[in-house]
């Protein structure tokens, strides 16, 4: 078998299924010698250059190296059934057999030559040439194995300074027999001069750009330009690789030419064509790659620094330099792969350091600022760069550099004229940061500054946060409000340890895969595995194809369970833990996050008390390091059990500092970055984009002083924060200070602000009214039951839905019942009984429009409202099942309608998707009515703003019942300081725009004779004097309208009294009031209160003191009014009918109308004359007008009237308007006549 040839290996290779690969092992000669001594390299090399599947090249090579392992296995069996069967034959030979007198027959072996050793001496040669075989290490390796293997003899070789000696060992006639092949193997080696002119020349010159031939070698180029002997070496480390013994040598360095010699023999043999084909395909030279034309002195150093890099054995760089100058020449010659390689390098060298042109953009004003202020410092910038020749040309807006320097020379040019600001925006990855609204709006904003915004750049941050512990377990909870608590608490990724100088943390195998690690720590060959390292590393720094580090360092083997075992263990710990350290210090300085493999670790630390002291020492570690390190355990999905192991060891041994747990959020930080020449102010463009951020993408906000966190316990602080993180709002609750920090959209921020609120809200309504809660006390089925029968106790709510509805509904009762409440609610389509509705405090209705539908649903209203029940309706105004984005308005427009035509108010609690929060209002409306355990009882109603500030120094409390939310975040420093503000501005107005003091004169004189005469009125000494005279005096009916007139007239006498006062300190324009906020809402109006009566009703019994006090009470004082800002249409009905009654009295209006009257006469247009028409509608006009302001209109009405020509006025314009005028009258008169 080791004399086949390659022939016989590809037949081989097809009998087991490789004969894809037949021609691959033809092509690099692999007979029967080469393919016996194949090493692991090699076979996955041979085996892999057919196909880049790596899976298919796996399983290929296992089973090659199965089929290779057998056929040498056959190949010693049957070379030892050889030498058995020579051995027995030289024994017959050479033995005799002797007869004793015992008739025993003996064997006496006479074969002194099984140990026979003989040595050849073989001269160099001419040139050294034999020596170069023998020189070869290949050449040497090959030839020992074919002895061995072919006549099973010994060979060493000794090489000496004039000769080379082999040494033979082994029976004497294979030496013999090996001695003539050795003999034969060197007469049948040939020589090939590569000189001729007519073969070696004929082809093309090399393209090197290609790197490829035309067919033939030119191997006399090589010869007559290249002058290196390491290009032979190169030729000669090419031909041993592919397994092609030669010996190349030079006739002269500078004209000689390449000569080869090669044996002509059946396993050493080589042809001229093989080696022709070599030479073709794999060797490649590169004359004079092309340099930059002006070498900088950086250039220059760095390419010297490559080339003595660069070492490779079947590669040779020609390198040469000229002394005294700034010349360089280089060239490549060797294998064509390896050529390509560094020649692409240099290339890339070469575009690096070669000087370009950059034209520099700017504005004229921008190059005028640098031609005048800042030659110096762009001559500064040049001296920087010496050593890579930059020239600034300023004048013609452009400069000189290497392509590297081009960005960072633009950065520092662009320093001198642009200043930059950078806004950030953090908001949790999974939201979007910017939309194309908002960069819309930014450009927006940075033009209106003349600024721009030059990039915007994002990154992401892992940060860890905390979930601060409660400061009480008192408050009981309900099931299902702890069952979200533990489920949000079982979904958190990290536990951590802090430590002054980093944290240990433990992360789940969901979130393991996504850690960012510095290094990665493995300990065990199962990790090895899982990383796809060879598991036969030794210990230290492993560098990754990938760039990732990672560091092996194996932990013993845990032996035994006894005491004695644990402390050897722990020992055993410490001492890994140092080495460890001290690795990282010595290979990954810089090194933060370490991560920790566990693979394998369930034997080692399947203990509690040994994970708690590997947690200890590796706290120890940190804190008595200097570096800043976090240590991170990693788990793969098949050790959750070791992985709760750890967390529940963590929990243990955490702090107050850590909280009661952690968990991780991706921050995304997009950085906006805006620039704008020098001289101009980026501050007002910065504070508006950073006003934009706050108040549309991402704001902060600050919650002080909330003591009633003390009552929280610690499933509500995790519903709380459950709630934040869904909607995509980082919260950050401070117990020591009582602060709360919530950073997201401010939308979302509100939605967080509410649902603290009314989780306080609730607290304190529980709380006030003492309820004993239950929790979970009985199942749904038997609550159900329970509830469902009807019977003398009565219930907290009984609760109307739809058959549709009923799933949802089904889900709200399980969670009122989980409050403690007692339900009754439908079981069926027959709706809840009168007695159901009676017995219970309430009706909670789930209204949409298919409860209008439903007449038993109905039927429940009616009887509720006929009864006076508190009926408390849920609207749902988007069906999360059924309704798209699309038809979700319509929908919710067509049951507010629904819902003011049944329950005549506006919706107050409405279900439109977020559950949580909809829910919490839902129960903080439950509580003001009834309590959980409790019923028929009366419960006073508490206002909806929970907190209120109580400020002495304003009277908004007296005023509105309440103060404001805006007025609530005024502090009392700031109330004084607008408030100081607001007086200095109005005095300044009032000093510049005050009244004159003659025109005041006049206005006193006039007002005192009013008020004179009111008073006279008042008194009843002027009974018939009319207090309404002038041009359109008003008839009043002084018998029956005698109460309102005189409300009328009181109400003047403080209006016009009022006025006096101010004077003369007064102006003619109305003055904005003051108010703290800066929003005209929350100035101190007072709101109207209704009067609460019935404006159509006869007011003759009123009495007349009544009457006089009517407006004159409180006319200018603050009323205890109703809250809000505006009024109701109801309002504004009886605010305006309180006016019109003096006008005429509804009493003698007769308002019933018999069947087919009118109200007045009336009379169609068609049957009015022309001349009729037009005195009606003169008698309606001018009654309104005085004859000077009538004449004046027809002055201008008229159309032959003369203009005249304005100064400003086109003649075009004034012929338009005659025109006008003109079609005007014409349409009036056509529609006359019709």
């Amino acid at each position: 078998m080791a004399d086949w040839t390659t022939e016989q290996v590809g037949q081989w290779l097809k009998s087991n299924g490789f004969e894809q690969f037949a021609k691959t092992f033809k092509g690099k000669r692999i007979d029967g010698i080469a393919l016996f001594n194949l090493n692991d390299d090699e076979i996955v090399q041979l085996i892999s250059c057919m196909d880049g599947d790596k899976k298919k090249n796996k399983t290929n090579i296992k089973k090659f190296k199965e089929k290779l392992n057998e056929w040498k296995m056959d190949h010693k069996e049957n070379l030892s059934r050889r030498r058995n069967a020579q051995r027995s034959s030289a024994s017959s030979v050479l033995s005799t057999v002797i007869t004793t007198d015992t008739d025993e027959t003996l064997t006496i072996d006479k074969s002194a030559d099984v140990n026979y050793t003989k040595s050849i001496a073989i001269s160099n040669g001419n040139n050294g040439v034999y020596a170069k075989f023998f020189n070869n290490r290949f050449f040497r390796t090959h030839l020992q194995q074919y002895l061995s293997q072919k006549y099973d003899i010994k060979c060493s070789v000794k090489l000496e300074r004039q000769q080379s000696i082999l040494e033979l060992v082994g029976m004497k006639h294979p030496v013999k027999v090996a001695c003539h092949d050795i003999k034969v193997l060197f007469e049948s080696l040939q020589t090939k001069i590569y000189n001729s002119q007519t073969t070696d020349q004929k082809s093309k010159r090399f393209d090197y750009q290609y790197l490829a031939y035309d067919f033939l070698v030119v191997v006399i180029y090589w010869s007559t330009h290249i002058f290196s002997d390491s290009a032979i070496d190169v030729i000669q480390n090419i031909m041993n690789n592919e397994r092609i013994f030669t010996a190349w040598n030079k006739s002269e360095m500078f004209s000689g030419y390449y000569e080869v010699m090669y044996f002509n023999h059946e396993s050493f043999g080589a042809t001229d064509e093989v080696i022709t084909r070599i030479l073709n395909r794999e060797i490649a030279y590169v004359e004079n790659i092309r340099m930059p034309n002006e070498k900088t002195k950086a250039f220059i150093n760095e390419i010297e620094n490559f080339v003595s890099t660069v070492r490779h054995p079947e590669l040779n760089i020609i390198h040469c330099k000229y002394p005294f100058q700034m010349e360089i020449k280089i060239s490549l010659f060797g294998r064509k792969s390896q050529v390509k390689k560094i020649k692409k390098q240099i290339d890339v060298l070469v575009n690096k350091y070669t000087l370009k042109p950059f034209i520099v953009r700017m504005t004229s004003d921008q190059h005028d600022y640098l031609v005048d202020n800042c030659l110096q410092q762009l001559k500064d910038i040049e001296n920087m760069y010496k050593n890579d020749n930059v020239q600034i040309r300023i004048r013609q807006k452009e400069f000189y550099a290497p392509q590297y320097l081009i960005e960072e020379i633009k950065k520092h040019i662009y320093e001198l004229i642009c200043q930059t600001a950078i806004c950030t925006i953090q908001t949790i990855e999974s939201l979007t940061a910017l939309s194309d609204d908002d960069n819309v709006k930014l450009n927006e904003i940075a033009k209106k500054y003349c600024c721009s915004i030059e990039r915007i750049e994002s990154n992401v941050e892992t940060e860890i946060h905390r979930i601060p512990k409660a400061l009480t377990n008192t408050s009981s909870t309900p099931s299902l409000i702890i069952q979200k608590s533990n489920k949000f608490c079982s979904s958190l990724s990290v536990r951590k340890i802090s430590v002054s100088n980093g944290s240990i943390e433990i992360y789940v195998p969901d979130y393991s895969t996504q850690l960012s690690k510095d290094v990665t720590i493995i300990s065990t060959n199962a990790g090895l595995q899982q990383e796809h390292v060879e598991p036969d590393s030794e210990n230290g720094l492993l560098q990754m194809p990938s760039g990732r580090k990672i560091i092996l360092c194996r932990l013993p083997n845990r032996s035994g369970t006894d005491s004695e075992a644990r402390e050897k263990f722990k020992k055993t710990i410490r001492k890994f833990l140092s080495r460890v350290t001290q690795m990282i210090i010595n290979n990954c300085s810089d090194a933060e996050r370490i991560a920790f493999s566990t693979c394998d670790w369930e034997d080692l630390c399947n203990e509690p008390q040994l994970i708690g002291e590997l947690l200890l020492e590796m706290k120890q570690v940190i804190e008595t390091g200097k570096q800043r390190w976090r240590f991170l355990f990693i788990f793969n999905h098949e050790q959750k059990l070791l992985c709760n192991k750890f967390l529940q060891v963590m929990i243990g041994l955490q702090s107050d500092e850590d909280g009661f747990a952690q968990f991780t959020c991706s921050i995304l930080k997009t950085h906006v970055i805006l620039t704008t020449v020098k001289g101009n102010d980026l501050a007002p463009c910065e504070n508006e984009i950073n006003c934009y951020i706050r108040n549309k993408i991402c704001g902060s906000e600050t919650l002080k002083n909330i003591s009633n966190l003390h009552n929280w316990n610690q499933h509500m602080i995790n519903i709380f924060y459950k709630y934040c993180l869904e909607k995509f709002v980082l919260p950050s609750l401070n117990l020591t200070t009582f602060e709360l920090q919530l950073v997201g959209p401010p939308e979302n921020i509100q939605q967080a602000k509410e649902k603290y609120k009314l989780i306080s809200e609730i607290l304190k309504l529980k709380s006030l009214a003492g309820i004993p809660f239950s929790v979970g006390t009985k199942s749904p089925v038997q609550e159900k039951q329970q509830s469902n029968k009807i019977d003398k106790n009565s219930h907290n709510i009984a609760f109307s839905y739809c058959l549709e509805d009923e799933v949802v509904c089904q889900h709200l009762t399980m969670t009122l019942i989980d409050e403690g409440y007692k339900l009754y609610y439908s079981s069926s389509n027959i709706g809840l009984s009168q007695a159901q509705i009676e017995k219970s405090d309430l009706l909670l209705i789930y209204f949409n429009e298919n409860y209008t539908k439903d007449k038993h649903c109905m039927a429940n209203l009616n009887y509720a409202k006929s009864i006076g029940k508190t009926i408390i309706p849920i609207a749902e105004m988007k069906n999360v099942l059924q309704d798209t984005e699309e038809n979700f308005w319509l929908n919710s427009v067509k049951i507010t309608q629904l819902f003011y035509d049944l329950f005549d108010r506006e919706i107050e609690i409405e279900f439109s998707g977020d559950s949580d929060l909809e829910y919490d209002y839902l129960l903080a409306k439950l509580l003001c009515h009834t309590k959980p355990g409790m019923t028929d009882q009366i419960y006073p109603q508490i206002s909806e703003v929970s907190e209120v500030k109580h400020v002495d120094t304003n009277y908004e409390q007296n005023l509105f019942g309440y103060t404001s939310k805006k007025l609530q975040e005024v502090t009392n420093e700031q109330r004084k300081e607008k408030e100081n503000t607001y007086k200095r501005q109005l005095n300044k107005r009032i000093e510049n725009e005050k009244i004159s003091s003659d025109e005041i004169d006049i206005l006193v004189g006039n007002l005192i004779l009013v008020v004179e005469d009111l008073e006279e009125f008042l008194q009843g000494k002027n009974p018939n004097h009319d207090i309404y005279s002038g041009n359109r005096s008003i008839d009043f009916n002084r018998e029956q309208n005698d109460k309102y007139r005189r409300a009328n007239a009181i109400a003047l006498l403080h209006c016009i009294k009022r006025w006096l006062n101010k004077a003369p300190n007064v102006i003619k324009k109305n003055v904005a009031p003051f108010t703290p906020t800066g929003d005209i809402n929350d100035a101190l109006f007072t709101s109207y209160q209704t009067t609460g009566r019935d404006w159509l009703a006869d007011d003759d019994d009123d009495d007349d003191e009544q009457s006089n006090n009517v407006l004159s009470k409180d006319y200018f004082s603050a009323q205890n009014s109703n809250s809000g800002y505006w009024f109701t249409s109801e309002q504004a009905q009886d605010y305006f009918q309180s006016w019109i009654k003096t006008d005429r009295r509804t009493s003698i209006i007769e308002t019933k109308l018999e069947e087919n009257e009118t109200a007045w006469p009336t009379i169609s247009i068609s049957e009015m004359s022309t001349e009729i028409r037009g005195n009606q509608d003169e008698t309606i006009d001018n009654q309104w007008k005085t004859p000077e302001e009538i004449k004046h209109i027809q002055e201008l009405d008229n159309p032959n009237r003369i203009w005249k020509r304005a100064k400003h006025v086109s003649a075009a314009f004034m012929k338009q308007k005659l025109r006008n005028i003109i079609e005007f009258q014409k349409l009036c008169d056509s529609r006359t006549n019709v």
